[in-house]
């Protein structure tokens, strides 16, 4: 008994610091005892250590990016997640109809990462083939689309996992059968996402949100207006959910934005020929000017797409 006391005296020191004060070889690691000192006084009265900084602490009142992010391309988007998508984790897009803006929301990030990066955008068991055309006005590298089709469930989450694992693809998207995608596979695609630094994004119905998951943004999304969606931030890392955030689908820079201009402008010329000349045929000068007007702003068009087409797996 008294070696065993005296073992005791050894591991702990008589003379103790209070509990408000880290004892000597107790402090946390990469963290200087001054780091933990009283800097002012609590409600209390009584002195209040400091929070240290660390990026697995959270403050309830703050916001900020939880690791690398891609930005959305949607500066309102940007603001609520922090500087945008998580450049290495898992995503959720929840939706119950297709078409409704959930590509351009991920288009702009797309872009900003097939022409810095070297590394493949992997697109498994999409439900409609992908237009390389529209791709490449969005300026999206065609030689870096991978394309991906299963033939079933199991093949597609297999898949995924091992493209995320690989490190060789920088974005992932993938349409997966519900019944595959178990709070466990969630959290394997999680795990590989961040071992391989890919963003991955999943698309899945809104049912799902009643389900649990490990993906670190989970965003609903419902068709609000012509060319705008409406996003309810689900879940997020770091802060809290928010809702009814509305975003224009004004995503297409550049040679797109140029060539909404160009059909803005045919429109404009068919409608004012009617005007002039209503319930009439306008003269030929006319109509001969604005059919000029439309084929050559095709053909510009057509001069602009590469003839590449994306790389198909099956």
């Amino acid at each position: 008994m008294s070696q065993q006391i005296a073992l005791l005296r050894d591991f702990f020191d008589p003379e103790q610091p209070a509990d408000d004060q880290p004892a000597p070889g107790l402090t946390p690691k990469g963290l200087a005892s001054q780091d933990l000192a009283p800097q002012g006084p609590s409600r209390a009265g009584a002195p209040q250590p400091a929070l240290p900084e660390h990026p697995a602490l959270w403050r309830a009142g703050q916001l900020r990016p939880a690791g690398l992010a891609i930005s959305t391309g949607y500066p309102e988007l940007d603001q609520v997640l922090a500087g945008g998508w998580p450049a290495d984790g898992l995503n959720e897009l929840l939706l119950d109809s297709d078409g409704i803006g959930e590509l351009q929301l991920l288009m702009p990030a797309m872009r900003t990462l097939s022409q810095s990066q070297q590394r493949w955008i992997v697109w498994i068991n999409p439900p409609y083939r992908p237009c390389a055309p529209a791709l490449a006005e969005l300026g999206i590298d065609l030689d870096k689309i991978l394309m991906i089709y299963p033939r079933n469930a199991s093949e597609a989450l297999w898949s995924l996992e091992k493209v995320l694992r690989s490190g060789g693809s920088s974005m992932a998207l993938a349409w997966i059968d519900e019944s595959a995608l178990t709070i466990r596979n969630s959290r394997r695609l999680q795990l590989a996402a961040r071992q391989g630094h890919c963003c991955c994004t999943l698309f899945r119905p809104g049912s799902a949100a009643e389900q649990s998951s490990m993906a670190r943004l989970r965003l609903a999304l419902t068709a609000s207006g012509p060319e705008t969606v409406q996003v309810d931030v689900r879940k997020r890392q770091g802060a809290w959910p928010v809702s009814g955030l509305q975003i224009r689908l004004d995503h297409a820079p550049g040679r797109q934005s140029a060539r909404a201009t160009r059909i803005r402008r045919q429109l404009e010329d068919w409608r004012r020929l009617d005007v002039q000349y209503p319930g009439a045929a306008a003269p030929q000068s006319a109509r001969r000017s604005a059919r000029r007007a439309t084929t050559g702003a095709n053909l510009n068009s057509q001069r602009q797409r590469p003839a590449r087409q994306a790389s198909v797996v099956h």
